[in-house]
């Protein structure tokens, strides 16, 4: 997955992923749900509210996201993910937990295999 050159998501493709998603990790934090990628590569769609910080911390957040997706593609490269971050997280959320939560996820992911 290219993040240089991002293709924005159509309304019909989010809406496809909600309603063919599955919710695998709801914690205080962060809400992540899943399904098959049933398009030509995989999709990772985050959403972070205003409720979550500021513009910059928000912003770090997505590009961690990304970083730690870019590590960790070979194991996700057959999933599409939505990320959603909830208010809770406001400034306490840094890059090692983003880190091991997506660990934590991987994790999940090959026990339902």
């Amino acid at each position: 997955m290219t993040f240089g050159s991002v293709t924005k998501l159509k309304d019909s493709q989010i809406n496809f992923l909600y309603k063919n998603s599955v919710k695998i990790i709801d914690n205080a934090f962060v809400r992540v749900k899943i399904a098959f990628s049933k398009f030509d590569t995989p999709k990772m769609l985050i959403v972070i509210s205003k409720k979550v910080g500021c513009a910059v911390y928000r912003n770090y957040l997505r590009r961690v996201c990304k970083n730690v997706y870019k590590i960790h593609e070979s194991f996700l490269h057959k999933y599409d993910l939505i990320i959603s971050f909830k208010p809770a997280c406001k400034k306490n959320i840094l890059y090692k937990d983003i880190h091991l939560f997506f660990l934590n996820l991987i994790s999940k992911l090959s026990a339902i295999k």
